[in-house]
């Protein structure tokens, strides 16, 4: 019995009112995000071309000169092959491309 002695007093309680929503302060207007455009031709934002931080170049590299960061495309095979000949004798990858064009240009005066 004393669980229906409960449900009667709920019965009973004033029904209290459905508290207002909160409002919030407005917060300040930021000026619109510009998007960069696309141009009609397909051509994207050209990437970033600033150099990274240069790693240390051992005493046995003969590069006098301060590497700049340069971008091409090439053939996916040519990219992997390029990692593994690299992989293979433990140097980076941009290494195998500036020897490969060394030994081009030497041969090709």
């Amino acid at each position: 019995m004393g669980r229906f002695d409960a449900l009667t007093q709920i019965e009973e309680q004033p029904k209290k009112p459905a508290p207002l929503p909160v409002v919030s302060s407005p917060t300040p207007k930021k000026p619109p995000v510009q998007q960069t455009k696309i141009q009609d031709n397909g051509l994207k934002k050209p990437e970033n071309l600033k150099s990274r931080k240069p790693e240390n170049v051992s005493s046995t590299d003969s590069i006098t000169e301060k590497p700049e960061k340069y971008s091409t495309l090439i053939e996916a095979s040519l990219i992997k092959k390029i990692k593994i000949f690299a992989a293979e004798r433990e140097i980076k990858d941009y290494q195998v491309i500036a020897l490969a064009l060394t030994e081009y240009f030497e041969k090709h005066k």
